[in-house]
């Protein structure tokens, strides 16, 4: 299954990147900031996004993906890294084309017309890789709220459907009008700071996106996660998505005297990470009657990745807290890989990212 290569290889990226910067070995790479926010984006982000949506598409078209079909899909991830680092940029539009291409064709042959938009989100990475390739390279405000609008678009969906599969509501999933006002305005987020607005248009727009995440939340069942570790890990990874953006909002409103960076390492580190590893972790929990639980590794790991983002938030507190949250990031990702490594010798479950049992269905996106 593409889920258990390319969630351990995300893994292993969020767990390697930060070290590079941290320890900064001298020479190599020639700009580790640049090298180290390329690589979390695009290497971690591509891997975890690559690992949901081939998981995602078994459910969506009825359709198990050959293992040389992986292999592929690993292979030119693993180019494009290699790539990056060697000075060989092209290499890296590799793996969203291919991973596009697949995801496309297995949609259409199935005719699940609704899943295409879905199907076509790692053509987004296409185009960021292009605009880097041709000397615009997007900064670090525009990839960082991108990765923060596609957590916002799917988390907004398998999150209450999670939720409401546990509460045993398979009614409501409907598209409601705060879905669609929660989409709309923090898809605008990335484009608004791409075409560059001033500061106070995109402070005002993010403030907005974070309202707008905190009011689709109020039509949640949030009571199915009590007792529920599973469920218990998404929200909490959630919850950093309105946090960051309200207060990255303020600060660009405002200009506050804080930093802005910092802010944006909420949505970077508390929502793209702490998503990420509780969904990808869905993978690795043990399976229960009606529920997965998470393991002790999961548990430390996920922990650790939460502790990591106020240590990053307040460095005049802790003088070496920057330094130290990247070491508490990175060992928080070790955990979920020596989860991920136990995982492999057990027999493999289905739905993959489901406690639902084989027959029932879940629409996770």
């Amino acid at each position: 299954m593409p889920h258990l290569s390319l969630f351990a290889l995300a893994g292993l990226w969020a767990a390697v990147v930060p070290l590079v910067w941290v320890l900064d070995p001298g020479g190599w790479p020639a700009d580790p900031v640049a090298w180290h926010r390329h690589e979390l984006m695009f290497g971690m982000g591509g891997a975890a996004i690559g690992g949901y949506l081939l998981t995602a598409a078994t459910h969506w078209t009825g359709r198990r993906f050959t293992p040389g079909l992986t292999q592929a899909v690993v292979a030119a991830w693993c180019a494009g890294r290699i790539g990056y680092s060697a000075g060989w940029g092209w290499l890296g539009l590799l793996y969203p084309a291919l991973l596009a291409a697949i995801l496309i064709q297995a949609v259409w042959a199935a005719r699940r017309w609704r899943r295409l938009p879905i199907a076509s989100m790692p053509l987004a990475l296409c185009a960021a890789e292009t605009a880097l390739l041709s000397g615009h390279e997007p900064d670090a405000t525009t990839l960082i709220f991108g990765f923060g609008a596609l957590i916002a678009v799917v988390g907004g969906r398998i999150v209450p459907a999670f939720l409401r599969a546990r509460a045993g509501d398979d009614g409501g999933r409907a598209w409601s009008w705060a879905n669609a006002f929660a989409d709309s305005t923090v898809l605008a987020l990335p484009v608004f700071a791409a075409v560059g607005v001033g500061p106070q248009i995109l402070g005002v727009a993010t403030i907005l996106a974070a309202c707008a995440q905190i009011l689709r939340m109020l039509r949640w069942p949030m009571r199915a996660a009590s007792g529920q570790g599973d469920l218990m890990l998404l929200l909490l990874a959630w919850l950093w998505l309105p946090a960051g953006m309200a207060l990255a909002g303020g600060e660009l409103l405002f200009a506050a005297g804080g930093s802005l960076g910092r802010y944006l390492h909420m949505l970077a580190l508390g929502a793209m990470g702490g998503m990420v590893f509780a969904v990808a972790g869905r993978a690795y929990m043990r399976r229960a009657p009606g529920r997965l639980v998470p393991g002790r590794w999961l548990r430390a790991g996920f922990g650790l990745i939460w502790l990591s983002v106020p240590l990053r938030l307040a460095p005049e507190l802790l003088p070496e807290g920057l330094r130290l949250s990247a070491l508490v990031w990175c060992a928080g990702w070790g955990c979920f890989l020596c989860a991920a490594l136990a995982a492999l010798w057990r027999d493999l479950p289905h739905p993959v990212l489901s406690a639902r049992r084989a027959g029932q269905t879940l629409s996770i996106t």
